[in-house]
């Protein structure tokens, strides 16, 4: 949303995680454009603690040339960040198809395009200071633990 609509403080234990189920499961969409500078001001103001913080987004908006990313590197500077994605599993499959016609041609032609374009852009958020990545359904969990797990060992947190 282009507000922040609910804020679950920090806890621990299994009763915790159903508090944040239920939040998650209460809140309803607005047809509006996310305002991820407004929800990291707010999580700024809120979160005083040294914290990891997972951003779980369609990596879509951040991988736009001229999307501004001021915001995010500012949340990056003061405690470790990363944008963690659902990726499309739909892109590597048809990139890797054997086209049959022209129109199979094109789809494979555009899905390696797209491949390589994110994986470019990916590398540009890099760049920037941010971590992304971007992972299938199957292993989100794993990876989002694979990275918090190499925070701690860097000595980050």
């Amino acid at each position: 949303s282009h507000t922040v609509r609910r804020y679950v403080p920090p806890g621990k234990n299994i009763t915790h995680l159903r508090l944040i189920i239920r939040e998650l499961y209460t809140l309803h969409t607005d047809p509006v454009e996310s305002d991820y500078g407004a929800a990291f001001f707010h999580l700024a103001r809120m979160q005083k603690r040294q914290s990891f913080i997972l951003l779980f987004s369609d990596l879509d908006p951040f991988l736009q040339a001229g999307m501004p990313l001021n915001y995010l590197r500012r949340m990056a500077r003061q405690r470790p960040l990363l944008l963690i994605g659902i990726a499309n599993p739909a892109l590597p499959a048809w990139a890797q198809s054997t086209p049959r016609d022209k129109r199979q041609a094109m789809l494979v032609s555009m899905a390696q395009k797209e491949l390589l374009h994110r994986k470019q852009e990916l590398k540009r958020l890099e760049a920037c200071g941010l971590q992304a990545l971007e992972a299938s359904e199957e292993t989100l969990a794993a990876e989002a633990l694979s990275e918090y797990l190499q925070v701690i060992e860097r000595g980050v947190l």
